[in-house]
Formats: C-alpha cells, sequence, structure tokens
C-alpha cells in the first residue's frame, strides 16, 4: 500500500497545546507552500477525505498514521443538509 505524505495530517485536536489523537481525521492536499524570510512557513491546504487512525506513531517530530479512509456520501443535491454544508471561500463564492 503506498501511501503520500497527504494521507498523514491532522491527527491532533485544533488546540496546540492538547495534543492528542482523535478518532477522525482529514487527509490534506498542500495546494501552496511559500517560506518566509523569519524562517517560518505559509501554506494552504484544502482537506480531501476524512480518516480513521488504524495505527499512530511519530515521525521525524511529526504524528503519522496508517488510515482507513471513510466513504461519505454526499447529501442530497439541494436539500437543507447541502445548503449547511457548502462553504464560503473568499473570491470564490460557495464551493
Amino acid at each position: 500500500m503506498n501511501h503520500s505524505a497527504v494521507d498523514f495530517l491532522a491527527l491532533t485536536t485544533c488546540t496546540a497545546v492538547v495534543a492528542r489523537p482523535v478518532q477522525v481525521a482529514c487527509e490534506a492536499e498542500v495546494t501552496e507552500c511559500e517560506a518566509l524570510p523569519d524562517g517560518r512557513f505559509y501554506v494552504e491546504i484544502m482537506g480531501r477525505r476524512r480518516f480513521i487512525p488504524m495505527q499512530t506513531s511519530e515521525q521525524d517530530g511529526y504524528r503519522v498514521a496508517m488510515p482507513q479512509f471513510i466513504t461519505d456520501v454526499p447529501p442530497a443535491e439541494g436539500s437543507q443538509e447541502a445548503q449547511a454544508l457548502q462553504v464560503r471561500r473568499p473570491g470564490l463564492g460557495f464551493v
């Protein structure tokens, strides 16, 4: 099974201080990455697929996992649930 680096993101809670594993995580694609003069990075990501971390470990200071991907069934088009899931992106409208 061949996994790319994007299969191993989003394994901790949103609060950086708390680093406990979560039951469901999200695969993310890095869409932009720019090194800043002060050594930090500007990174944009796009969430792709949800997964259950089956086995977790640490590699080079990062938490990694073997994912079991979840097959999501999208809500019916035009339903109240579909409307609630729309995301507004500046300059792009709803996607």
